[in-house]
C-alpha cells in the first residue's frame, strides 16, 4: 500500500483513512511549498489504499467472531462491526483532521466538502440498508404476493441507495440480495449473494439463497449444487434440505425428494405444515406411489396397514380397525375390528384424520 501502510489498521473499509489523514496533515504542515500537483497525486492514493482495505483476504479472530454473529441473525452484532470499521465516525476524525491545518487552501476545503458529501451518502447508505433488513423477508419465497408498483418503486430506490455502502458484510451483501429477489430482479440477487460468497465461502445461507436465485434464472442444476454445498457446510440446515426436496419434486424424483423433505422436517416441523401449500411439492402430494409416504412423513395422514381408533357418535363408543387403502385425495378406508359388524370397511375423508388416534404396536393386545 502507498502512504497507509504504515498505518496501523486493517480492519476493512476507511478504518484507515483517520490515520491517513492524520498523514496527510502533518504532510500539509511541514511540506506545503510542494507542488499542488504532487499534494493531489497523494490525496489519490488514500482513495487507492481505502479500496484495497475493502478486500480483507486474511480475517482477524475479531472479524470471524463477528461474521459468526451476522450468521446468526444478530442485527445488532451488524450495526456494531460496522461501527468498528468506522464508516462513519472515520469520515467524521477525517473531516476534523483537514479542518485542524493551518493555512488551508481551496484544494484542502474541496477535500472537506468531498469528505463531508461521501459522509452523508454512507450515513443514508446505512440507514437504508436497516430499512430493507427490517422490511423485507429474510426467507426466500418466489409465491410470495407481488409488491405494487409503488411498494417496487421505493424498494428498489433503497437498494440503489445501499449500493454505496463501502466496506460491506456478509450480512449486508444478503441484504440486498433478498431485496433484489422481492422485486424479481434475480441477476441482481444472484451476484448479491455471490459478492457474500467470495467474504464467506463457507456460509451455508448465501448457498442456499444462491441455489432459489438459480432456479428463477432457470438455472436448476446449479440450483442443486448450491443446496448440496450449503447442505454440506451445515447439514443441520433446514431450509437448505427444504429448497433441495423441492427442487427434486419438480424434477419428479420422488424418493430423493422425500428423503430430502424428512430431513428438513426431522430438524424442523415447520416445514411439514409448509410443504402442504407449496406448489413445488405438487407432485409428492398427487403422485399415486409417493402421495401416501409424503403424508405419513408430514404427520397428515394414515398409511396402509397402520391401525387407529376412533369415537363413534352414533354408538356411543371407540371402534378400532386397520387402514386398507388411501386415496390421493387423502381419504381413507378403515376395515372395523367389531364382529357384529362383519367387517364393516368405512370410508374416511382426510379431515376425519384429526379424530383418529394411531394404535401403536405396544398398545396391541
Amino acid at each position: 500500500m502507498k502512504i497507509l501502510g504504515a498505518i496501523v489498521g486493517g480492519v476493512g473499509g476507511l478504518i484507515g483513512a483517520f490515520g491517513g489523514l492524520k498523514g496527510y496533515a502533518a504532510w500539509r504542515e511541514f511540506k506545503s511549498s510542494e507542488p499542488r500537483e504532487q499534494r493531489a497525486a497523494i490525496i489519490q492514493s488514500f482513495k487507492d489504499d481505502i479500496e484495497a482495505l475493502e478486500r480483507i483476504e486474511d480475517p482477524s479472530p475479531e472479524e470471524k467472531e463477528t461474521m459468526a454473529s451476522l450468521r446468526r441473525g444478530q442485527l445488532a452484532e451488524g450495526e456494531k462491526w460496522r461501527r468498528r470499521q468506522g464508516i462513519v465516525s472515520s469520515y467524521e476524525a477525517s473531516i476534523e483532521a483537514v479542518e485542524g491545518l493551518q493555512n488551508k487552501t481551496v484544494q484542502d476545503e474541496g477535500w472537506i466538502k468531498r469528505l463531508r458529501h461521501e459522509l452523508a451518502q454512507q450515513t443514508e447508505a446505512i440507514r437504508s440498508l436497516d430499512e430493507i433488513r427490517s422490511n423485507v423477508p429474510k426467507v426466500l419465497d418466489p409465491d410470495r404476493p407481488t409488491l405494487s408498483g409503488k411498494e417496487t418503486a421505493k424498494l428498489r430506490a433503497r437498494l440503489e441507495v445501499a449500493e454505496r455502502l463501502i466496506a460491506s458484510t456478509v450480512d449486508d451483501h444478503i441484504t440486498r440480495g433478498n431485496g433484489y429477489f422481492r422485486i424479481e430482479e434475480y441477476k441482481k440477487a444472484l451476484a448479491a449473494y455471490e459478492k457474500a460468497i467470495e467474504i464467506d465461502p463457507n456460509y451455508a445461507q448465501a448457498r442456499n439463497n444462491r441455489g432459489v436465485v438459480l432456479i428463477e434464472l432457470n438455472r436448476p442444476k446449479e440450483a442443486l449444487k448450491a443446496f448440496d454445498k450449503a447442505i454440506e457446510l451445515d447439514p443441520k440446515y433446514a431450509r437448505a434440505h427444504y429448497s433441495k426436496g423441492c427442487l427434486l419434486s419438480l424434477f419428479e424424483r420422488g424418493e430423493d425428494a422425500l428423503e430430502s423433505l424428512s430431513t428438513a422436517i426431522d430438524v424442523d416441523a415447520k416445514y411439514a405444515d409448509m410443504s402442504q401449500s407449496d406448489p413445488d411439492v405438487a407432485y409428492l402430494r398427487e403422485h399415486p406411489e409417493f402421495g401416501p409416504r409424503y403424508r405419513r412423513l408430514v404427520r397428515r395422514g394414515p398409511g396402509i396397514g397402520e391401525r387407529y381408533r376412533y369415537f363413534d357418535p352414533l354408538l356411543g363408543r371407540e371402534r378400532e380397525g386397520m387402514i386398507v387403502m388411501v386415496a390421493n385425495t387423502g381419504g381413507f378406508t378403515l376395515q372395523i375390528d367389531d364382529a357384529t359388524v362383519g367387517g364393516l370397511a368405512i370410508e374416511f375423508s382426510g379431515s376425519d384424520f384429526k379424530r383418529m388416534t394411531k394404535i401403536e404396536a405396544e398398545d396391541q393386545q
